[in-house]
């Protein structure tokens, strides 16, 4: 793990560079005393393309010889056979992989522990040291004691140097803290004293959607003797939630688990960037199918008037009669009148999308009573009972030129899929406050719309009836508006005998 961390202390530049260069810095011959005696930089073909070497007298071929050559060329078929090997498993798994090996010199046989860590997915790192000692004195409590003072001396050395809270802890319950750095109250408003002195433990901020994962990677990766890397959701002092991302692993001696020790680091505000990108790819995929419908659809509805006035105009042209003129008249005002209506859809539905989202002050009753005054007296309304069931000092808070939108479409709508046949035909608008919103509801009699096509009825350029003569872009244009308002609209219908739809729309946007 310490060779784990000198990768990450080095991530923006080759560690093996970073060792050269700084090899005569007094500040740093304490890390250099505390590394591997040998560091090669290997690719997936066995090739050496650089190397660190604080004891060169441990190679067993000549300095000069490293860089370029083979791992076959260097060493005997055997042990080149299972270097390979181990380099494949790495870059495959990119994870740590161990394994030991002897080299004959003239004053005896060494016993050699080569590590190897993943760089990329075409290079690893080999951290060799020397075990002899440890394999020919023998002395296992000797060799625990040392390798976790040891590992102490150097994970403190290095923690000091890395960004992020680095820790040192044992595997229970609270995972309890021996050490950590002073970046742990950056990330968490806590210092590391009162985490060591047991005041407060890392579980105990664990978002609780995300504590039991945590133990679960964790043990799993321990059960492996493999890294982990979690990113989970931990509560600061100040009562937030941050994104936190981990990597740790175990400190083994032999088969003995004895410590944990890892890196924290604040991912909030890549969490952030992060969704947006999702959020703004999801947007533009919708974006792009609505434009695939928008133009093939539009261009009928465009094409469709123009191609009947153009008939229309052609007939009159023709016509002797003042009668029929007259009435040609009157079918060109229709589909002039239809193409306007699409024109002015169209202009709806791009001012919704781009202008911001307004909070304003609005009496309901007055805005209803003058969305009214604008159809009330249309043809299809002369027998239509218009019930507004709205106190008049109804107040609420939300963009009102969207909020007009709605209502002018929702309206219009009950007023032209009216039931005629009815000898009393309604329309009624009510509306409550809620404690987190507000709900307004538009019910009719008219001819309702049957459950096969309620599905659909919102989407862009759908036509549920074949009494529809508009664009098919009003109940679209509404979703889309109460959505930006962050409000959600539903359905009720029953052919025959009418529809209401209910708008709910927060009380803070």
């Amino acid at each position: 793990m310490i060779a784990k961390l000198m990768t990450e202390l080095a991530k923006e530049n080759s560690l093996i560079s970073t060792l050269k260069s700084r090899s005569g810095d007094p500040q740093f011959q304490p890390i250099l005393s505390y590394l591997p005696e040998l560091i090669f930089q290997i690719n997936k073909d066995g090739i050496f393309l650089d190397f660190y070497a604080a004891h060169p007298q441990l190679l067993a071929f000549p300095v000069e010889s490293i860089s370029g050559n083979t791992i076959g060329n260097l060493f005997a078929p055997a042990l080149a056979e299972q270097a390979m090997k181990c380099i494949k498993e790495s870059l495959q798994t990119q994870c740590e992989v161990v394994f030991e090996y002897t080299l004959d010199f003239d004053t005896g046989a060494r016993y050699f522990e080569a590590k190897l860590i993943p760089e990329d997915a075409e290079s690893v790192t080999a951290f060799i040291k020397d075990i002899t000692e440890k394999k020919n004195i023998g002395l296992i409590a000797l060799e625990r004691n040392r390798l976790v003072e040891e590992s102490e001396q150097k994970f403190r050395l290095l923690a000091e140097n890395l960004p992020g809270a680095v820790y040192l802890c044992r595997n229970d319950e609270n995972y309890s803290m021996l050490y950590l750095n002073d970046s742990v109250k950056e990330i968490t408003g806590y210092s590391p004293q009162e985490f060591i002195s047991a005041e407060i433990n890392f579980p105990q901020l664990y978002h609780p959607d995300d504590k039991e994962h945590i133990y679960e990677r964790v043990d799993d990766s321990l059960a492996k003797k493999v890294p982990f890397h979690i990113e989970y959701r931990l509560r600061n002092k100040s009562g937030d939630y941050r994104w936190i991302e981990e990597f740790g692993s175990g400190v083994f001696v032999g088969e003995e688990l004895i410590y944990l020790e890892g890196y924290l680091q604040d991912i909030t505000n890549r969490k952030e960037t992060e969704k947006k990108i999702l959020e703004n790819n999801s947007a533009l995929i919708k974006a792009n199918k609505e434009l695939d419908r928008f133009v093939y659809s539009a261009s009928h509805d465009l094409r469709s008037p123009l191609t009947s006035l153009q008939g229309l105009v052609n007939l009159a042209a023709r016509s002797t009669s003042a009668e029929d003129t007259e009435m040609l008249l009157k079918l060109m005002k229709e589909r002039i009148d239809s193409l306007d209506k699409f024109i002015i859809d169209i202009a709806t539905y791009a001012q919704n999308e781009r202008l911001e989202v307004q909070e304003d002050n609005i009496n309901l009753f007055n805005l209803i009573t003058d969305c009214l005054d604008g159809i009330r007296y249309a043809e299809e309304a002369a027998n239509v009972d218009f019930q507004i069931l709205v106190p008049k000092d109804f107040q609420l808070t939300a963009d009102q030129m969207r909020l007009k939108v709605v209502l002018n479409n929702l309206l219009s709508n009950a007023i032209k899929y009216g039931d005629r046949a009815k000898p009393h035909q309604f329309v009624k608008i009510e509306a409550k406050e809620m404690v987190t919103e507000y709900v307004i509801s538009i019910s009719d009699n008219g001819i309702g719309i049957e459950k096969q096509y309620q599905p659909n009825v919102f989407n862009m350029f759908y036509r549920a009836s074949d009494k529809s003569k508009g664009s098919g872009l009003g109940l679209y244009i509404v979703k889309e508006t109460i959505q930006k308002m962050n409000g959600a609209i539903t359905l009720v219908s029953e052919f025959a005998k009418g529809s209401e739809f209910r708008i709910s729309v927060p009380k803070k946007m």
